[in-house]
């Protein structure tokens, strides 16, 4: 999903807009001090004291860094990429036509990252898996083949004889209207 960015160097930190966050399901780390944040006349920013940040993974080329993003409301755009990025990319900008030069900026959630590679491992990992293996590491109690954990995931569905019995009698017999005894109608809320 393409998002917008603005490139300040006078930001001390990188931002992302409240509303984007929302959005795009991030997570969110509370801050342990809240960070007053000051527009560039010196007047406090209109939502008042940043809270929250996210930690994003932000790659352009081979380049990849983890950066930290404050969250507030930082009008139009999604992101600022402020002065740690700046700092972290020394990126190429032609400032006369408002371009940045060499590859997109893509920025993702740490777990995408994780995410991908563990999909990676998965699938070098399954190639490499044979099916004696399997056979020697699969319980003969958990009543499932080989075949079916190669393939993927397996609902297994188990029952006792008392289930089976219980099924079997309400069957036969159907269900029966059961009266609480006054007795047990009476409670006591308990406070901790």
């Amino acid at each position: 999903m393409e998002q917008t960015a603005l490139l300040d160097s006078g930001a001390t930190e990188n931002f992302i807009n409240n509303w984007a966050v929302t959005r795009l399901r991030l997570g969110l780390k509370k801050l342990a001090f809240p960070k007053p944040v000051y527009t560039i006349d010196g007047s406090m920013n209109k939502n008042g004291e940043i809270t929250h940040y996210c930690d994003l993974l932000v790659k352009q080329g081979q380049k990849k860094l983890r950066q930290r993003f404050y969250v507030t409301n930082i009008g139009k755009d999604n992101f600022i990429l402020g002065y740690p990025w700046f700092q972290g990319f020394n990126p190429d900008v032609d400032w006369a036509n408002n371009q940045l030069q060499g590859p997109q900026v893509k920025i993702e959630t740490i777990r995408h990252d994780i995410i991908i590679c563990a999909k990676q491992w998965v699938k070098e990992t399954r190639n490499k898996i044979d099916i004696a293996q399997i056979t020697a590491e699969t319980p003969p109690w958990s009543e499932v083949t080989p075949v079916e954990i190669w393939e993927g995931p397996v609902e297994v569905k188990r029952t006792n004889t008392a289930i089976e019995m219980a099924h079997c009698y309400t069957e036969e017999h159907g269900k029966q209207e059961v009266t609480l005894p006054e007795e047990f109608k009476y409670h006591i809320v308990l406070r901790f």
